[in-house]
């Protein structure tokens, strides 16, 4: 077995890192990240402590694995990394959970190590199994095809508008609030929120819908251009404040924003739910979404 070594990403390692993403996400279907976001993702260490990349080169200093590390506010260390396909099945894959599990024992004992892969890779879910993660949540990649316009009854005093740059921190806000209790999530400051959902997506304005009640913002649909599908939209985030639910603005707000997709061009739309919240399944197939594909989230406690 090829004896690999691994170390810190270097920026001089951009080009060999990105190839092999783009290698490793069209093989196995899933998100690709654009050169720039791919770049600022790789970077993230020099602005934010709680980021860290490691990369294996192979014997001609060409990258054939990377991962990087996210240290979430309750201790939860977010790991995505990507194996080149002509590298697999060689070590490489637990050479690097094996380097991040050992950085986080270190610097985050207690903490935990979560990750998520496709059911359909048996390869991935074999790997992280082996490595001792235990599969704990599904959820459902859901599609609807775009070829009519969706209707909805708007809320009395509710209206619907694009972002602006001033409402990032209300905005923030809201959304912390709107998931707060839902499965996996956590409060994420203005700085990394707009890190992981303007500076690492294919942001557009146009496409996220916020809905607000006497200027207060009650609900968001965010979406952007697929990062799976070359092509298709994707809805980030949809959802409404506590008090705002069952009022019919979930079915309002993700209506308008699907609309705006289609506005834009867009044929299909896709997005991600947590397959335990029977209400949001519920509802995106009564708009006539199906599921494509079963995404599964892994953790490992380091107690």
């Amino acid at each position: 077995m090829t004896q690999w070594t691994i170390r810190d990403y270097q920026p001089s390692d951009l080009e060999s890192a990105l190839s092999a993403h783009q290698e490793a996400a069209s093989a196995d279907r899933v998100r690709h990240h654009q050169p720039e976001t791919f770049r600022r993702l790789m970077n993230s260490p020099q602005e934010d402590p709680s980021a860290r990349v490691r990369v294996v080169p192979d014997a001609e200093g060409r990258i054939a694995g990377l991962l990087w590390l996210d240290v979430t506010s309750n201790r939860s260390v977010r790991l995505e990394g990507w194996v080149h396909p002509g590298c697999r099945r060689r070590g490489v894959g637990s050479l690097l959970l094996a380097d991040a599990e050992s950085f986080a024992r270190a610097h985050y004992p207690g903490g935990t190590l979560v990750l998520r892969t496709y059911e359909d890779l048996p390869g991935t879910v074999d790997l992280f199994r082996r490595q001792g993660f235990v599969m704990n949540r599904r959820f459902f990649r859901m599609k609807v095809t775009l070829d009519q316009p969706f209707e909805a009854l708007v809320p009395p005093n509710v209206v619907f508008s694009s972002f602006e740059r001033d409402d990032l921190e209300s905005l923030v806000e809201t959304d912390n609030a709107i998931f707060e209790e839902h499965w996996g999530s956590h409060p994420r400051s203005a700085a990394i929120w707009y890190r992981d959902m303007v500076e690492l997506r294919p942001h557009d304005p146009a496409l996220w819908t916020i809905a607000r009640h006497e200027q207060n913002i009650v609900g968001e649909c965010l979406c952007h251009a697929s990062m799976e599908e070359p092509g298709e939209g994707h809805v980030s985030t949809v959802g409404v404040r506590r008090d705002w639910r069952g009022k019919g603005l979930g079915r309002a707000v993700l209506a308008h924003g699907l609309n705006r997709l289609r506005e834009a061009g867009y044929k299909t739309a896709a997005l991600m739910v947590d397959s335990e919240n029977t209400a949001a399944v519920n509802l995106y197939r009564s708009m006539g979404m199906d599921v494509i594909r079963v995404r599964l989230n892994f953790l490992k406690r380091l107690g």
